[in-house]
């Protein structure tokens, strides 16, 4: 996905590069180590083994595109509705990403302070700081839920869904739902502290996953009980963790000292940081998709393909809105990026291109147009058109019968058509 055209451009900059330094003098007494090392980097280059800076195109949406604030906390994405939780409401776009339009208290949510947003379907669930708002006509109309309807707490910072349960992650422990959110029971024991900041549901064991200020916690059992022992988190640069993805018997978990990546089912943990090429050890929010990891930094946009290894990292100088990346989403082939300054996405430019696409066929019905007003355009553009093609003089240089053809044209535009007949006559003659 990332070998677009920016990436080709980069190993284009890459290659004009090392023929400047191929083409600087060497010493006389240069090795033939130096000549096999150059080549290697060149084989490097076009394999594209080198963590670089970023290699996503990116084009943001801000309140003046009908975000409620441009500080946006999560994304979501179901076909070609988009939701961006802000600081001031959320917004929805169902146009993928054309027009958005802003949801607030008014529509029935607990807070216009929206933290994350998940959906399933029709039905949307946006987590405030003043409760979990349910929506089930795709983001219309809401009702919301609080501690008076079993929530640990009214600030919720996210949602994990099973087929049977709704997992809440609040501020005071983790809730969960067997009735589609309609009343909650809290758990806080057993999950290593509150504020509990997100929360992962993993279908292919059962298991639910809790990550806390104090580590890892999980549930095998829909949420009934939690457990923290079998967490190996001493490979960790910290334990806070902040979010959390698994496949399979890996587990990653964004932390605020890396990204921390268990292959063993959390029985042990390697630290990725900045110089796997993140952008920043502050890793705010993480998605995975085979061997493609996207890590959230407080330093932009990291991309990983080949498991976490090596990254790279997208930046304002992308196109991202703000460096400070909040949350991830990845739908298809379009990247979606929640920053502290707007709503970045690499498929928001599909309407820009369409547009372009307009412009570009619309582009030759006007170099048309003056053929249709030939008399007008001849008239219009006989001083220019042979400045434009007959600086050069080379008529004059050249054959008669090209003189002829110039004299010809100047003398329609002037009407001497008569003259430049005799001429061809008297030429003819000869």
């Amino acid at each position: 996905m990332l070998e677009n055209t920016a990436q080709t451009g980069r190993t284009r900059t890459n290659m004009r590069w090392l023929g400047r330094l191929i083409g600087r003098r060497r010493p006389a007494a240069a090795s033939g180590a130096a000549v096999v090392a150059l080549t290697a980097l060149v084989a490097v280059l076009l394999s594209g083994g080198v963590s670089q800076a970023g290699s996503l195109v990116f084009t943001t949406k801000k309140t003046a595109d009908g975000l409620g604030d441009n500080t946006v906390t999560g994304v979501a994405v179901s076909g070609t509705n988009i939701y961006a939780a802000t600081n001031g409401g959320l917004a929805i776009s169902t146009d993928g990403g054309a027009t958005f339009s802003n949801k607030t208290t008014s529509d029935g949510l607990g807070s216009n302070l929206v933290q994350e947003v998940a959906v399933s379907g029709s039905t949307v669930y946006a987590s405030t700081t003043g409760g979990l708002s349910i929506s089930t006509d795709s983001g219309a109309t809401f009702t919301n839920r609080t501690t008076a309807n079993g929530l640990g707490a009214n600030s919720v910072f996210g949602v994990a869904l099973s087929n049977t349960h709704i997992f809440v992650a609040t501020a005071g422990g983790v809730s969960t739902s067997s009735d589609g959110g309609t009343t909650f029971t809290n758990i806080s024991a057993n999950i290593g502290g509150a504020p509990v900041q997100d929360v992962f549901w993993d279908s292919a064991t059962s298991t639910v996953y809790v990550g806390t200020p104090a580590g890892l916690s999980k549930s095998v059992n829909n949420g009934a009980t939690f457990s923290t022992s079998g967490f190996g988190l001493g490979g960790l640069s910290s334990t806070v963790v902040k979010e959390i993805y698994v496949t399979g018997s890996t587990i990653y978990v964004a932390t605020l000292g890396g990204l921390g990546i268990s292959t063993n089912g959390g029985a042990a943990f390697t630290n990725t940081g900045t110089p796997a090429g993140l952008g920043s050890s502050t890793v705010n929010g993480l998605l995975v998709s085979g061997s493609n990891i996207y890590a959230a930094t407080t330093g932009g946009l990291s991309f990983s393909s080949d498991g976490g290894s090596t990254f790279e990292n997208n930046t304002t100088a992308d196109g991202l809105g703000y460096n400070t990346v909040n949350d991830v989403f990845v739908s298809g082939s379009i990247v979606y990026a929640a920053t502290s300054f707007g709503l970045s996405s690499t498929g928001f430019a599909a309407p820009t291109t369409t547009t372009s696409t307009t412009t570009t066929v619309v582009a030759p019905t006007t170099v048309a147009a003056p053929t249709t007003a030939a008399p007008t355009t001849v008239a219009a553009t006989t001083a220019a058109a042979p400045k434009a093609k007959a600086k050069p003089k080379l008529p004059e240089t050249g054959s008669g019968s090209s003189n002829a053809a110039v004299i010809a044209f100047a003398a329609v535009g002037l009407g001497l058509a008569a003259v430049a007949a005799r001429r061809l006559r008297v030429r003819g003659t000869n």
